[in-house]
């Protein structure tokens, strides 16, 4: 029924996202009438399209946001917990979720047991956008373990202005930011993503790759600029 009224009633439909888009022309929406429109952000202005230096030695890998299973954290959890020793004991783990409950705190002594695998594995009770730069300006790999078709993570957007790429599940529009074929894994696949995950690390400078087929961020300026195009 709601179809049938965006069909007859609506000129556009924007999506935030191609993959957005997708599941709007699978779910009955007349492809013609959607148009991809990325959302603006305030970080497109200091994106530096290329990354963080690298250590030759250890990676730097970081997670942002919150401590529940449908942004994937109890997956990468898990994952992390499998890799092998060789692997494990090259990464500089970070993690910034606020926890809330007993049962987020249970994740929290996870993190800390890695460290004795990892090079190091720390906790930090969420973070303020105020401190983004400070502390994405170190950090090389950003995870965005997403189990659902989540539009276009803001955190994502984050992480590739400050340099940092992201390795990212093939489920929502996270994965459209570089086209890259090196940072994308099929969501729920702890096999895929450890395989990733390995060869980054094995070649640190595949991370290169990522920021040179990364797509331009869209600025406010730009975004609403775009929408008045539609709205006129």
């Amino acid at each position: 029924m709601n179809v049938e009224i965006i069909n007859k009633n609506i000129d556009y439909v924007l999506a935030v996202s191609d993959r957005v888009r997708e599941i709007a022309v699978e779910n009955g929406i007349i492809a013609d009438k959607i148009k991809t429109n990325y959302i603006g952000t305030e970080v497109a202005l200091k994106a530096k399209y290329k990354p963080n230096k690298i250590n030759k030695n250890s990676i730097n890998i970081i997670y942002m946001g919150y401590f529940n299973k449908q942004k994937g954290f109890d997956f990468l959890i898990n994952a992390l917990e499998q890799l092998p020793k060789e692997y494990a004991k090259k990464i500089n783990f970070s993690c910034y979720a606020r926890v809330k409950n007993e049962t987020e705190q249970q994740y929290v002594d996870r993190i800390k047991k890695l460290n004795s695998v990892f090079k190091s594995s720390k906790h930090y009770n969420g973070y303020s956008h105020s401190e983004l730069k400070k502390i994405l300006s170190k950090q090389n790999l950003g995870i965005v373990p997403v189990i659902w078709e989540d539009n276009l993570p803001q955190v994502a957007i984050e992480f590739n202005s400050y340099g940092v790429a992201v390795l990212t599940s093939n489920l929502g529009g996270a994965n459209e930011l570089s086209k890259s074929k090196y940072f994308k894994f099929e969501e729920s696949n702890t096999t895929d993503f450890i395989d990733k995950l390995k060869y980054i690390i094995d070649n640190p400078n595949v991370i290169d790759d990522y920021f040179k087929k990364s797509m331009k961020l869209t600025t406010m300026e730009k975004h609403i600029a775009e929408l008045e195009k539609y709205y006129k």
